[in-house]
């Protein structure tokens, strides 16, 4: 950890720059912290205001994990590398949250799409839930065995 980082904790939640250095702390220890500090972020019994608001950024901004692991698991989930399931795969997600970030995508056919990615390790740390989601037609089943279907059902016939 930073010396400025544990200098910022250390002088207590009512500090200038604790809520900040709190969110990094929390981004760098992974999905269960994140997770832990998004339920902070609902508690005023808990936590001075100005540390609640910069855990907030937690529910939709938290660090993105790294290209390469992400690339690894698509790899992993599709057999093959992003750009030979699409036209075109952004690096850079749009939205990063505890569990999963998402992509912008485009198909062969040129369909603009989001693939949303689990973070690594998520599944095994918090909760299962598919590593991939992708509810677009033209991606090869291997990449949405099934793991779509309530996208696909009208609202009134469930």
């Amino acid at each position: 950890m930073s010396s400025g980082l544990w200098k910022a904790l250390r002088k207590g939640p009512d500090s200038p720059g604790f809520g900040e250095a709190l969110v990094k702390m929390l981004n760098r220890s992974g999905v269960t912290f994140i997770k832990l500090g998004q339920v902070l972020s609902t508690r005023p019994d808990v936590l001075p205001g100005a540390v609640m608001t910069a855990l907030t950024s937690l529910w939709d901004t938290a660090a993105p994990a790294p290209e390469q692991n992400i690339r690894t698991m698509l790899r992993s989930q599709w057999g093959r590398d992003p750009e030979e399931v699409l036209g075109s795969f952004d690096d850079t997600p749009f939205a990063a949250a505890s569990i999963a970030q998402v992509h912008r995508a485009t198909l062969k056919d040129g369909t603009a799409v989001v693939i949303k990615v689990q973070r690594p390790g998520a599944a095994s740390r918090w909760w299962s839930i598919p590593t991939s989601c992708c509810a677009s037609p033209g991606l090869p089943s291997s990449a949405s065995p099934g793991r779509a279907q309530w996208a696909s059902t009208p609202w009134d016939a469930a």
